[in-house]
């Protein structure tokens, strides 16, 4: 069992290691960039002739069973690629759709100004507050 970067991987019933390392890394590669704790696991399934591949994450649990094959890593990489485009968005859209951020501000009542030191009157006018900084 490998467990490194939130990613654990489960293979079951293979014996070959050069395959068991094509599994692993393929699925290192696959969820390195997907936030959270991820758990992946092959296993022989109980229908002959069947793999079980198990998927458990942020987006919830995935099974998939699929026959035996000579190519079995090229299997598993087809099978979370599927995973992979079914149920994460896309960059692109995750980035258009945002979500909104709270914005907020205080609010001042309106000032009144000060007559002239002329002496001379003016309108009345509200104004706003000034964004200056005093030093």
């Amino acid at each position: 069992m490998y467990v490194g970067s939130m990613i654990a991987v489960d293979v079951r019933g293979i014996a070959d290691l050069a395959t068991i390392a094509a599994i692993e890394k393929t699925v290192r590669g696959t969820f390195t960039h997907m936030p959270g704790t991820w758990r992946v696991q092959l296993s022989v399934s109980s229908e002959p002739g069947r793999w079980d591949l198990r998927i458990h994450g942020g987006f919830g649990h995935y099974l998939t069973r699929f026959l035996a094959t000579d190519r079995l890593a090229e299997s598993v990489a087809r099978r979370l690629h599927a995973f992979v485009q079914r149920t994460v968005p896309p960059l692109a859209v995750a980035v258009a759709f945002r979500r909104p951020v709270l914005v907020t501000r205080s609010v001042e009542p309106l000032r009144r100004p000060r007559p002239s030191a002329a002496g001379e009157k003016r309108p009345l006018e509200l104004t706003r507050p000034s964004t200056k900084k005093s030093a």
